[in-house]
């Protein structure tokens, strides 16, 4: 609708809403006369209105109870369902409740949403639902609520999900005034769970303080993609889906959110896209700060209304200690116009991350530990916060000064003045635009896009990876922080596949080589870089001098610290590899990959019951992540413990049920060397047949089942393959039982480990 016209709607409408109820429908068409179209459109968003005003204003956990109440049972503590045994409720969800339960195969508790009759018997609704639900487990993101199962038994078809023990954001708002750092500390971490989910094209559609967890340690869960909608892409559904138009699409005239947290478009009945999601998080951001909603009236119809029609009320007057940056920040997610905003999540949770480190800075800034460091205080306040202002004030003293001392003030005056220009501009430009490296959007957000993908450190993650590196290349060929992430997800990919393709290292070299050439005072590409050399040149010196040089440039690049931390426990140098994993956990402490690390860090210094301990931590935040498992398993194994290396294998083999009773017939049988030899016979040929089969890691599980000659047989395919894991030789505890032998010797020293 051309906004001409919009504009006659929300008059007409928003004088409608001043009516008594009774007197409306006769207001509406008086005031439309003979304009149909007019007329079709009030009407059009007063059936939104109508439709929306009770489910608008409910909690999720309340709406459509008269549903639940008349078409599911309450179960009670101790009935079983399916292979759980319910526990207790604990809520009522918009198409069912909530129940706590035990997982009797997998011992452990999870939350079952249990699907109401009247829901269940429409089959568009249940085709949706299963269709949604699946595309959020799919995620994959410590962010986001995992989604374990969706099933049917015995007619009643529910969801089981992880049971998260916390407190909604609605109940921590409810309880104190949170501080500007935890704002943005959930801020960001929600920002993170969305741009993951619009990464998929998923939008959620309905984020809100009670669709938001917050757990005791702080980590955040985004809840209930209930309403969530895959967003079409070159006019085809993701993940294989039918073009089921009409079943996606939000019908016009009826509203899916929530009124105090939807978008303008939603409350127009219109499409939406991912910007939706940050107008949403725009409105939670604002209340967290301001302790009430941007759009609130003193009646629904009211708040209605001022969603589409008011600007939001000055955060400066609700939240004086506000910065303009934060101001900004805000302001900019909640346009009216969704072309006005931040348009991509990954845009806006970049701003977010600039700000929480700006006001780090500010706080080290506020406490100098000697006149020395104030002196230094003041001269980088002059060039960074207030700049114009403060460096105006320190002239107007230097003015003060000429008549007494001239010659001196002059000359002080011209250096004050050039330094404060060249380090203003330095730390607004280089802090700003540089962090970025590009000016192109769409490359910028290809950029983030691989990042993540290669953060969740999967072979088909870290594929798609490299073709988004690929496609922000193209739009920016100058866009070096690009070329070093390309980089750095091919050296990924080959890892978690065995090893590193020739083709594919020259590729990664190449694209290193490109990233410096572009910005030789790139931290992330000498970082890269050194990765490079020590995963698959095993020029371990040379690693270390290109990671000390990423040092050096940025002493808070949390990835060159994470890199050094590998190089380092490669050599053996235990104490000074976890000094840097740590490091790099200060710089980013909700990295699960570096959570992850830290823990295989820990077990190949043999300090394994601190490697258990942390590794538990990741697998709580995430039970999918495959790979802490297995070094959980490797530590409990290392460690002796063979009956906690069998539960731990048969909990990470939840979701392969074909081969459940193999394992538990062969632990009956063998013990847990018997469920190691079971498991390596049960991939060993699928293994081989790959074209980069991780001989390394099957040489691994050799000596561990006492098969010292296979083992040494697969340790030089994986040194003929040059595979990287092979720089860990003479660190893993596997083959303690290997290094009495020459040939051992002879492979250390082939590595360049000796």
């Amino acid at each position: 609708m051309a906004d001409a016209n919009w504009q006659k709607v929300r008059e007409v409408f928003d004088a409608a809403l001043r009516q008594n109820p009774e007197e409306r429908q006769g207001y509406v068409k008086e005031a439309c006369s003979d304009d149909k179209d007019l007329l079709a459109e009030v009407e059009s968003l007063f059936s939104s209105f109508d439709e929306s005003d009770e489910f608008l204003e409910t909690p999720a956990v309340a709406h459509v109870a008269d549903l639940i109440e008349s078409g599911t049972k309450i179960l009670a503590t101790g009935t079983r369902f399916a292979h759980y045994e319910i526990i207790r409720q604990i809520g009522i969800g918009g198409m069912g409740e909530v129940y706590l339960a035990k997982d009797q195969k997998l011992d452990r508790r999870v939350a079952i949403k249990i699907l109401n009759e009247k829901f269940s018997r429409d089959e568009a609704n249940l085709e949706r639902f299963v269709r949604e639900a699946k595309a959020a487990s799919a995620l994959n993101h410590p962010s986001i609520l995992v989604i374990h199962e969706v099933g049917e038994s015995e007619g009643t078809h529910y969801i089981v999900s992880e049971f998260i023990e916390g407190r909604t954001l609605r109940e921590v708002l409810a309880q104190s005034q949170m501080s500007l750092e935890d704002v943005l500390e959930v801020a960001i971490q929600i920002a993170n769970a969305l741009a993951a989910a619009h990464g998929a094209h998923l939008v959620h559609r309905d984020i809100k303080p009670e669709n938001v967890m917050v757990r005791p340690d702080g980590y955040v869960k985004v809840l209930d993609f209930g309403l969530a909608k895959l967003v079409e892409q070159e006019n085809k559904f993701v993940f294989g889906l039918e073009d089921t138009r009409a079943r996606n699409q939000t019908a016009k005239g009826l509203i899916l959110g929530t009124v105090n947290y939807m978008s303008p478009e939603q409350a127009k009945g219109q499409q939406v896209d991912e910007r939706t999601d940050i107008f949403s998080l725009g409105v939670v951001l604002y209340e967290m700060i301001a302790g009430r909603i941007p759009f609130a009236g003193d009646s629904k119809s009211e708040t209605f209304a001022n969603l589409i029609n008011a600007e939001p009320h000055p955060l400066s007057d609700l939240a004086t200690n506000a910065s303009d940056e934060l101001k900004r920040i805000v302001a900019r997610t909640l346009h009216k116009n969704r072309d006005d905003r931040y348009q991509t999540m990954q845009a806006f949770l970049t701003d977010l991350k600039d700000l929480k480190e700006n006001l780090f800075l500010e706080n080290k800034l506020e406490r100098p530990t000697s006149p020395d460091s104030q002196k230094a205080t003041a001269v980088l306040r002059a060039t960074t916060r207030g700049a114009n202002k403060q460096t105006a004030e320190t002239l107007h003293g230097f003015s003060q000064a000429i008549k007494r001392h001239q010659a001196l003030a002059v000359f002080a005056l011209a250096a004050l003045l050039i330094g404060s220009i060249g380090l203003g501009y330095y730390f607004f430009y280089a802090g700003k635009t540089a962090k970025r490296g590009t000016t192109n959007e769409e490359a910028y957000r290809l950029d983030q896009q691989g990042r993540n993908l290669t953060f969740n450190r999967t072979p088909e993650g870290t594929r798609k990876a490299v073709e988004y590196f690929e496609q922000a290349i193209r739009l920016d060929p100058n866009f070096a922080r690009a070329y070093s992430g390309m980089a750095h997800a091919l050296i990924a990919s080959g890892n978690l596949g065995g090893g590193l393709p020739r083709v594919e290292y020259e590729k990664a070299k190449g694209a290193v080589q490109k990233a410096l050439e572009l910005d030789n005072n790139l931290a992330e590409g000498f970082a890269v870089s050194g990765e490079l050399k020590f995963t698959y040149e095993w020029d371990f010196a040379g690693a270390e001098k290109d990671l000390r040089r990423a040092l050096e440039l940025e002493p808070k690049s949390d990835l060159a610290h994470e890199q050094y931390a590998s190089c380092l426990v490669a050599r053996g140098r235990f104490d000074e590899a976890i000094a840097e994993i740590k490091a790099a956990l200060e710089i980013d402490p909700n990295s699960l990959m570096y959570q992850l690390n830290n823990g295989r860090i820990l077990y190949q210094a043999r300090r394994y019951d601190e490697a258990i301990l942390q590794l538990k931590r990741v697998i709580e935040v995430n039970e999918d992540y495959a790979i802490a498992y297995a070094w959980l398993l490797l530590a409990y194994e290392m460690k002796g413990d063979y009956t906690q290396a069998y539960e731990w294998f048969m909990k990470s083999q939840r979701k392969n049920s074909e081969h459940i009773e193999l394992f538990q017939k062969a632990y009956e049988t063998s013990g847990w060397r018997g469920v190691r030899r079971q498991s390596f016979e049960l991939n060993k040929v699928k293994e081989e047949q790959k074209p980069s089969a991780n001989y390394y890691s099957m040489a691994r599980q050799c000596a561990l089942m006492g098969d010292k000659e296979q083992a040494f047989a697969y340790l030089n395919k994986a040194l003929e393959k040059h595979q990287g894991q092979m720089i860990m030789l003479n660190v893993d505890p596997p083959f303690d039982t290997l290094r009495d032998d020459p040939r051992f010797d002879e492979l250390v020293r082939r590595v360049g480990l000796k």
